[in-house]
């Protein structure tokens, strides 16, 4: 049998990796080569190579993510009307799949443990995919095969070797699918197979792509304390109350840690209780984030902003809490309803979306939803303003600096890189909009 997987890129200029300085290899799809080792199977990745239409393949299977889903169903068009069967995956799809049926032969939802096998094998004795394939329940992560690394193209991609170690959330946050899409729970990969595979099959940079790295605190100490002697180099995503264990932090900079992706969302504790997030304590913030910076290892902290309780004052509240704080990076946002969530759900109800299916018409740097206290255009201008105003060249300057005085020189040009990166996607969106030269 002959497949054909495909990862569709988002074709939109105003991205977080506009500089490709931190092109991270898309992980999902070697792993699903993975399940089946039998098959002659292929990965083709339009972040760094164009779509070969006319490639041969008894079944073409596309990955979607929302911010990604209308280019995905061209790719899926594409291949149909060249006669292929196309089967489609991924959070998007599972969250519409009649939606995807209308691109596809078939759609697989949840995650492809246990039901891509059955997709091939029916395949493989004639009866071609049609309609949806659901998974009954969450796979298991022990034994898991693993993933598919020789199919990645790795050396067009910065050099970062991406690694799962679990799945699932425990939290209910409204605007966010994860617990859906993964159960809430955490479920975790044996410790002695993540190790094994960072050893044998990854160079020395490396992400760790769970959402939550330090959700099980006695999983994530035991996985620290062996990655330490590995010597490699690593980022991943963690919840602000990391900063309640200290002996933790400490472990990850041992093992390499380079630095921590924080959704810390709001800096008010009525927005944070509204969007379900009320595990996240505001007034606990500096002390949290102190830790972990204290320890070596920077923080990257991502603000959202529009919720019902945010007014004209929530831009610079957030900006000054940002450089106080000393983050040594800062991710904003609007307020994304993406299908699949409460959130959505939740304006949808309410009448608040401005446009039907806006994934299909529109972009995440529109205001897709009825703000409550500010106008679309205030909720627009006062993000784009403050991204702008937190990555002048002065602010820069100073974090790289005491990047310099806090950490080593490597760290330094890390986080260095990664501020003119974002700084680089903000003024693209801000220029269009006239509020930089």
């Amino acid at each position: 049998m002959k497949i054909l997987l495909v990862n569709p890129a988002q074709k939109t200029k105003h991205m977080a990796k506009t500089s490709r300085s931190f092109l991270v290899p898309q992980l999902s799809l070697a792993h699903v080569v993975a399940l089946t080792p039998h098959d002659d199977v292929s990965i083709m990745d339009e972040l760094v190579e164009d779509i070969n239409f006319n490639a041969e393949a008894d079944i073409v299977g596309v990955t979607a993510m929302t911010d990604n889903a209308k280019r995905a169903y061209e790719i899926a068009d594409g291949f149909r009307a060249r006669g292929r069967t196309v089967v489609m995956g991924g959070a998007h799809p599972t969250a519409r799949p009649k939606e995807a049926l209308q691109h596809c032969d078939a759609v697989v939802t949840g995650e492809a443990e246990g039901i891509w096998e059955r997709v091939v094998d029916e395949a493989r004795a004639g009866k071609m995919p049609k309609g949806l394939y659901a998974n009954i329940g969450l796979p298991s992560l022990e034994a898991l095969p693993r993933p598919r690394r020789d199919l990645i193209k790795q050396k067009l991609y910065y050099d970062v070797w991406p690694v799962q170690t679990s799945r699932g959330c425990p939290y209910a946050c409204d605007f966010c699918s994860v617990h859906k899409f993964s159960g809430r729970r955490f479920r975790h990969r044996p410790v002695r197979d993540v190790i094994r595979e960072i050893d044998e099959e990854c160079g020395k940079r490396v992400f760790i792509v769970d959402d939550i790295i330090n959700g099980d605190v006695k999983y994530a100490m035991e996985l620290f304390r062996e990655m330490a002697p590995l010597n490699r180099r690593w980022v991943g995503q963690v919840t602000v109350s990391l900063g309640k264990e200290p002996e933790l932090v400490k472990a990850m900079a041992k093992a390499g840690c380079i630095g921590v992706f924080i959704g810390l969302e709001s800096v008010d504790q009525e927005t944070l209780k509204n969007m379900r997030k009320k595990h996240n304590r505001a007034d606990k913030y500096w002390e949290h984030i102190a830790v972990i910076r204290d320890a070596g290892i920077p923080v990257l902290g991502a603000f959202v902003f529009g919720f019902d309780t945010d007014d004209a004052d929530v831009f610079s509240r957030t900006l000054e809490f940002a450089l106080e704080t000393k983050l040594d990076l800062a991710q904003f946002n609007i307020i994304t309803p993406l299908p699949g969530t409460d959130l959505y759900d939740k304006f949808e109800q309410e009448g608040r979306l401005r446009y039907k299916d806006w994934w299909l018409t529109r972009h995440w740097s529109d205001v897709l939803f009825e703000p409550k206290l500010l106008t679309p255009e205030q909720l627009k201008r006062g993000w784009v303003e403050t991204a702008v105003s937190f990555y002048r060249g002065l602010n820069i300057g100073k974090r790289i600096i005491e990047s310099v005085r806090q950490k080593d020189v490597a760290q330094a040009l890390f986080v260095g890189t990664m501020n003119v990166s974002y700084r680089q996607s903000v003024w693209s969106l801000a220029s269009d909009m006239g509020l930089v030269n």
